[in-house]
C-alpha cells in the first residue's frame, strides 16, 4: 500500500492533470509506481526518470491550486441581473463597504453596494482558475468567469470585473469562509468567445461566460517541497546536495533546504523568477549520480535513448539540461541526426547550455519548412536574446508562405524585443502590433496572458463599400457597432465638418471638399441611445484605434474614441474578416496552452482556435 507521503505526491500530480492539457512524464510514472498491481512487479522507471530526482521524489504543495470567488461584472446595459443568493449578496455588500463603496469619508455616499447590485447593468459572477504551483507574487494568470446559475444575466459582453479577492475552490454561491486565505485578485474586461454567432440562439446562451485575460493576480506565494517516497536521510541529503551544486550560487540562499529525513523545501533560484515552472520540471529531471564517470556515462546512456524509435525525447532532453555544461559535448553528437527528433531535442538543451552551435541547428530547423519541428525551433529561438544570428532567419519568416510561421515567428521577436519589423500601439486597455510583410494580410488575436492584436502586411484596408452592423443579440433592431462608408465634407486638416450645423457666416468661412469616409458609431449600453459618429479613413489601424480608445475628450475637446472592450474589438475584426468578408484578411485567434484550457471539456468557451478547423 503506498505511504501517506505517496498519496500526497499522486494527489497534486492528479490534480495538475485534470486541470491541464495532460501530465509531464515524471507526473504519469509517480502515478503508476504508487499504484502498482499487486500481481505485478513495481514499475521499472523509464530512461528520462531513472536515477533522476523524480524516481525517488514528488512534488508535494506543488500541483494546481483551484481557486473560485465571487464579483461584480458592470457595464451590461440591461442584460444583468440582480439576483443573487441572500448569503453572497452579504458578503459582496460588506466586501464593497470595506473596499470604500457607499463611505461618506471617500466621497462615495451616494453609491451603495445593494442599489449597485440590484441595477441591471451589473451581474454577480463566479469567478475560477488554476494557480501553478510555485507562482510567486505578483504573477499574471488568466481566470474563468460565469453569470450564477438560474439567474437572468443574459451576457457578459463589454463587461468589466472590479477586483475581487480569490481563495481555494468552495463552489458557487459559496462566499468565503471566515479568515479564509486570500490568493489572487482578479479584475479586468470580460473576453468572450469571438466565434459565437450572436443571431444563433444556441450561441446567445454561452454569451454568459468568458474570461479575464491576465486578470489574476497572485497575492500568496505558497511554498514548494519534495517529498521523498520512503524516508532515507542519506537520500535526502544527496537530493540536496545536487540540486544546491546544479542550481545554487555562493553567498546566496540554499535552493533546496532539507527539513527531515523525507521532506525537502524548494526555493525558486532569481535565474527562473519569470520561468520556474521550467526550473520545476529540471529539478525533477535531475540525476542524483556525482561521480564524473558515471556523469559522462549517463550523459552517453540518454543519447542513446534520445535515438530510438518512440523516445520521450522531450524529458530525456530535460535530463541532458539538468546536467549543466558539462554534458554539451555529448549533445553535439546529435545536432546532425537524421532522426528530426533527435537533432532538435538535443540542440534545445544545447542552446539553453550557451551552445551557439545548437542555435544553428535550431536555426536551420526554423527554416524547414513542413517540418514538424519548425515552430517549437522558432519558439525556442525567441527565448535566446544573446543568439542574434536567429534574428534575421526569423525576419525572414514573416513572409513566410505558413500563416501560423509567421504567427510563431512573430511572436519570438515580440519576445526578444526585436523592433525591426513591429511597429506598436497602445490603445485603451490593449496593444496593436503593425507587422511589416509582403505576404497575405492576417490578423492575430491574443487570448491569454495580454490583451494584443497583430497586423501582419502593410497599410490594410476596410473595403471602400462597405455597410456591417455587429447584430445584438436580443434586439435585432439595435447594432452594438455599425460601420459603413458615406460622403462627408471635410476640411483642410482632414477633420469631418457638419455643415448643418454652422451658420451661414462660418459657411462662409470654412473650405470643406467631399470624401469617402468610414463612418462607425455604437449603441450604449446603458441608455440604449446611439454614440456620435466618428468619420475616419479606412486603415485597418485607425478603425481599432476608434473602437478602442476611451471615450474621453483629447485636447481639442473631441471623443477620442467608442470605448470597447478588448474582446468586443476582436469579435467585430472576426466577423469583419471571415463573416462580411470586408477586411481582405485571414482571422487567426490565438491558440491557448493548455495549462489556461480550464476545464477542458466541460466549459463552453473553447472554439476551435481558427475559423474552419
Amino acid at each position: 500500500m503506498p505511504g501517506k507521503a505517496d498519496r500526497l505526491i499522486v494527489a497534486g500530480a492528479l490534480a495538475t492533470c485534470l486541470l491541464a492539457a495532460g501530465c509531464s512524464d515524471w507526473q504519469k510514472w509517480a502515478q503508476r509506481s504508487s499504484n502498482p498491481s499487486p500481481a505485478a512487479p513495481a514499475a521499472k522507471p523509464p530512461p528520462e526518470i531513472s536515477g533522476t530526482v523524480a524516481e525517488y521524489a514528488g512534488l508535494i504543495s506543488g500541483g494546481g491550486l483551484l481557486v473560485d470567488g465571487h464579483g461584480l461584472v458592470v457595464g451590461l446595459g440591461k442584460y444583468g441581473s440582480s439576483e443573487v443568493p441572500p448569503m453572497l449578496r452579504k458578503y459582496l455588500d460588506q466586501y464593497m463597504r470595506k473596499q470604500s463603496v457607499g463611505s461618506a469619508l471617500a466621497g462615495t455616499a451616494s453609491v451603495q453596494p445593494a442599489s449597485i447590485i440590484a441595477d441591471r447593468d451589473t451581474a454577480v459572477v463566479r469567478l475560477v482558475s488554476v494557480i501553478p504551483p510555485g507562482a510567486p507574487r505578483g504573477w499574471k494568470f488568466d481566470v474563468r468567469v460565469a453569470a450564477l446559475t438560474r439567474t437572468g444575466t443574459r451576457s457578459l459582453d463589454g463587461g468589466m470585473l472590479y477586483p475581487f479577492p480569490l481563495f481555494l475552490a468552495s463552489g458557487e454561491g459559496q462566499p468565503p469562509t471566515s479568515g479564509a486565505r486570500e490568493w489572487a485578485m482578479a479584475q479586468g474586461s470580460v473576453f468572450i468567445n469571438p466565434f459565437l454567432d450572436p443571431t444563433n440562439p444556441k450561441d446567445t446562451v454561452r454569451l454568459r461566460e468568458g474570461r479575464i485575460i491576465g486578470g489574476g493576480t497572485v497575492t500568496t506565494a505558497r511554498p514548494l517541497r519534495l517529498a521523498l517516497r520512503k524516508a532515507d536521510y542519506a537520500r535526502c541529503n544527496a537530493i540536496q546536495q545536487r540540486i544546491n551544486s546544479r542550481f545554487g550560487r555562493a553567498g546566496h540562499d540554499r535552493v533546496a533546504n532539507a527539513k527531515n529525513p523525507s521532506t525537502l523545501e524548494l526555493h525558486i533560484p532569481p535565474a527562473f523568477a519569470d520561468d520556474y515552472e521550467h526550473f520545476l520540471a529540471l529539478v525533477m529531471h535531475l540525476p542524483l549520480q556525482s561521480d564524473p564517470s558515471q556523469w559522462e556515462a549517463r550523459a552517453v546512456e540518454i543519447g542513446q535513448a534520445i535515438e530510438a524509435p518512440g523516445a520521450n525525447a522531450d524529458g530525456l532532453a530535460l535530463v541532458w539540461e539538468a546536467m549543466g555544461a558539462q554534458i554539451v559535448s555529448g549533445c553535439r553528437q546529435h545536432y546532425a541526426s537524421r532522426n528530426p527528433s533527435a537533432a532538435f531535442y538535443s540542440a534545445r538543451p544545447g542552446i539553453r547550455l550557451s551552445d551557439e552551435s545548437a542555435g544553428d541547428v535550431l536555426t536551420r530547423i526554423a527554416r524547414t519548412t513542413g517540418s514538424q519541428f519548425q515552430i517549437p525551433a522558432i519558439n525556442e529561438l525567441g527565448k535566446h536574446p544573446r543568439f542574434y544570428r536567429s534574428r534575421s532567419v526569423l525576419r525572414s519568416l514573416i513572409d513566410d508562405e505558413n500563416d501560423l510561421t509567421r504567427i510563431a515567428a512573430y511572436e519570438a521577436l515580440v519576445n526578444l524585443g526585436d523592433t525591426a519589423m513591429i511597429q506598436r500601439m497602445t490603445i485603451g486597455e490593449f496593444e496593436v502590433d503593425l507587422v511589416k510583410s509582403s505576404r497575405n494580410y492576417v490578423i492575430y488575436a491574443a487570448q491569454s496572458g495580454h490583451k494584443r492584436l497583430a497586423l501582419f502586411g502593410r497599410d490594410m484596408q476596410v473595403a471602400n463599400r462597405v455597410f456591417f452592423d455587429m447584430p445584438d443579440p436580443f434586439n435585432a433592431s439595435l447594432g452594438m457597432v455599425t460601420i459603413a462608408d458615406k460622403q462627408v465634407d471635410v476640411d483642410a486638416d482632414g477633420h469631418h465638418v457638419d455643415l448643418a450645423k454652422l451658420t451661414p457666416t462660418e459657411r462662409a468661412t470654412v473650405k470643406t471638399t467631399k470624401q469617402l469616409r468610414l463612418m462607425a458609431f455604437r449603441s450604449i449600453p446603458r441608455t440604449g441611445g446611439i454614440s456620435q459618429p466618428f468619420y475616419i479613413d479606412f486603415k485597418v489601424d485607425t478603425l481599432i484605434r476608434t473602437l478602442g480608445s476611451r471615450a474621453e475628450h483629447d485636447l481639442d475637446w473631441r471623443i477620442k474614441g467608442l470605448d470597447l472592450t478588448y474582446g468586443q474589438v476582436v469579435a467585430v475584426l472576426y466577423r469583419m474578416c471571415e463573416v462580411e468578408k470586408c477586411i481582405p484578411a485571414k482571422f487567426v485567434l490565438q491558440h491557448l496552452p493548455g495549462r489556461e484550457t480550464i476545464y477542458r471539456g466541460t466549459t463552453t468557451v473553447g472554439r476551435p482556435d481558427m475559423p474552419g478547423e
